[in-house]
């Protein structure tokens, strides 16, 4: 993530400022400290350091041998960042103030600051990924409600809605389920958008083929049987089979126990 960038003899601490570029042609965003030894700045692809320290021999270089120890910080920091820096600015500033701490000697404070910005930065991964779930969901129990209403305009006569409907149902109650419980949601920190989605919209799938077998079920009179016998009982075992993802595996190991004892 950030690095010292002192291998070009020619190049100075007064030679970085916003819009020009470092000594890897890579475009400085946002200088945060600089100053004669050392300048903080940002990039577009994280956090840099730089330390006018050429004419000392490696061995005596105080701020390189004060950055390496929080290292490994820093690219837990990187991995963490989203690729849009200008979003987490206030983050960007607390951890050019990580550095500084450190460089200047204050390697504790230095590490305290830096990991606060890793749970911080953690958080937000979290978030992130949940909406990212939730939107997945959501998505494809629209488009689950949108087709069951495009089959009842164009379907013909002869054609039962019952399947649509009952996948309709399922997929209510999967979104409900994903709704309540996607703040306890665990996500993988290193999963992008797109997969957290799609981890989402899988529950969805899962929560209307449910809906099928419990309709299955209810029609067989194996479970529930006396909801088929109401106004729209089936639906609301469709509605629980979506919702609840241990209802139909419970009922179908059971099943199976019940065939083998026999």
């Amino acid at each position: 993530m950030t690095e010292p960038l002192n291998a070009n003899p020619t190049l100075k601490s007064s030679d970085f400022v916003a819009g020009q570029r470092d000594r890897l042609g890579r475009e400085i965003v946002y200088v945060y400290i600089a100053c004669k030894e050392y300048v903080i700045y940002r990039t577009e692809i994280g956090m840099r350091v730089f330390t006018d320290d050429d004419d000392i021999p490696p061995e005596d270089r105080v701020y390189y041998k004060r950055y390496s120890e929080i290292g490994s910080l820093l690219g837990k920091i990187n991995s963490l960042q989203p690729r849009n820096l200008d979003r987490i600015e206030a983050l960007n500033k607390q951890i050019a103030r990580g550095i500084q701490q450190c460089l200047e000697g204050s390697p504790d404070n230095a590490k305290l600051i830096l990991n606060e910005v890793i749970s911080r930065l953690e958080s937000l991964r979290r978030l992130a990924g949940r909406t990212a779930y939730l939107l997945g969901a959501l998505a494809l129990m629209i488009g689950v409600l949108t087709t069951n209403q495009i089959l009842v305009c164009v379907r013909p006569a002869c054609l039962s809605m019952i399947y649509p409907d009952v996948l309709s149902c399922g997929a209510i109650g999967g979104f409900l389920s994903v709704a309540i419980g996607i703040w306890s949601l665990r996500i993988d920190l290193d999963a992008n958008s797109w997969l957290n989605a799609l981890a989402g919209a899988s529950r969805i799938v899962i929560a209307a083929l449910a809906a099928v077998v419990a309709y299955f079920a209810v029609e067989s009179n194996i479970v529930l049987g006396e909801l088929a016998k109401l106004p729209y009982g089936v639906y609301m075992a469709a509605v629980i089979a979506g919702f609840s993802e241990t209802f139909i595996p419970s009922l179908l190991r059971r099943e199976v126990q019940d065939s083998v004892k026999s």
